[in-house]
C-alpha cells in the first residue's frame, strides 16, 4: 500500500520553510525530482518564486519530513494545505 508524505523545503540551519508538498515516493528521490525540474525550468525560461529560491540555494536546502505514513492521496492533499 502506498504511503504518503508531507515534507518541507528549508535553507539548512533555518526554521523558515519556503515549500509544503506531499509525495509517495522518499524525501531525497522527491528533491531530487525539484532539482531537476528547477534546471529545466531555467533553461527553458520558465521562472516562477520555487524555481528561482531553488536554482539560487540548491546547495544550501534540506528537505524534511513534516507528517509521514499517510494512507490516502486525499488525506494528504488536505494535510498539505494545512
Amino acid at each position: 500500500m502506498t504511503e504518503y508524505k508531507i515534507y518541507g523545503l528549508r535553507i539548512i540551519g533555518t526554521e523558515d520553510i519556503k515549500y509544503i508538498g506531499r509525495t509517495k515516493f522518499t524525501l531525497s528521490n522527491r528533491w531530487s525530482k525539484h532539482k531537476t525540474n528547477a534546471r529545466i525550468d531555467k533553461e527553458n525560461n520558465k521562472y516562477n518564486y520555487r524555481t528561482n529560491w531553488i536554482n539560487k540555494h540548491k546547495d544550501e536546502i534540506e528537505i524534511f519530513l513534516i507528517e509521514g505514513n499517510i494512507k490516502t492521496k486525499e488525506e494528504s492533499c488536505q494535510k498539505e494545505i494545512l
